[in-house]
């Protein structure tokens, strides 16, 4: 209930800007017969697409259920990579030059940057950095969530969504939570403002889909304008938004 208002604007925002800046030239018709072909040019199901599939729906169902049976979501994608190189769907060749190695290293120094961050003391740090700036802005909640927004778009170039969102978690809730400002409220703000990128490297999401799909689906020039749109839009909902909170309580009076 509480995301309502910028689930609705980011809805209407994203909507309008695809249809004014992707609209295609022409509407393409399908007809059933071309739908035919194409099944029966594809044929029945190989041995490795149904081992293939079968693969992912257990790794899906096993990432979904990690909170019941313990097992962390990296083991269960391992023991998937398992099955697949002992059923000989992935080969030695392939399995050297058809995974984006580059950017699993990328990602996996993303995640870890979190607990250096704690491990070093930076979110104490930060803490006594921010707080004489924060303080004063915690009567004004409209200027103090668009200034976190937009100081999250900055820091978006430096630091990476998720140590980012785990290192304003520890800093500025318990700021803003003495002043009556839900954490609820803050949790929404930061998740939306993270998400916004500007340049490529920034988007973890980003970088899997374009390089899942062999950098043949869009183009970085292509796919930027939404991006920094996007940027606009979630502070319009962040804006949309404040009334609502302060409708539902989760902003003081």
């Amino acid at each position: 209930m509480a995301s309502l208002p910028l689930a609705v604007v980011t809805f209407i925002g994203g909507l309008g800007v695809t249809l004014l800046i992707y609209r295609p030239e022409q509407s393409p018709r399908i007809s059933r017969e071309m739908l035919d072909a194409q099944l029966e040019a594809l044929g029945k199901a190989s041995r490795a697409e149904i081992v293939n599939a079968l693969v992912l729906g257990a790794a899906i169902v096993g990432w979904l259920t990690s909170p019941y049976h313990g097992i962390d979501v990296a083991w269960v994608a391992m023991g998937g990579l398992t099955v697949l190189l002992a059923a000989n769907m992935l080969g030695r060749r392939a399995f050297r030059a058809s995974i984006y190695w580059d950017f699993l290293f990328y990602l996996g120094t993303v995640l870890s940057l979190t607990g250096v961050v704690r491990h070093l003391g930076i979110d104490t740090w930060l803490i006594h950095l921010i707080e004489p700036t924060i303080a004063p802005l915690v009567q004004y909640p409209l200027a103090l969530l668009l200034l976190l927004a937009v100081s999250i778009y900055a820091a978006r170039f430096v630091l990476p969504s998720i140590p980012l969102v785990s290192l304003l978690v520890l800093t500025v809730v318990p700021i803003t939570s003495a002043a009556g400002i839900s954490p609820m409220v803050l949790l929404i703000v930061l998740s939306t403002a993270v998400s916004v990128w500007f340049m490529p490297y920034q988007s973890a999401y980003y970088l899997a889909l374009y390089f899942g799909t062999k950098e043949q689906a869009f183009t970085h020039r292509q796919a930027r304008p939404m991006a920094w749109a996007y940027g606009v839009i979630y502070l319009v909902a962040i804006a949309d938004g404040i009334p609502f909170w302060g409708m539902l309580g989760l902003l003081p009076g």
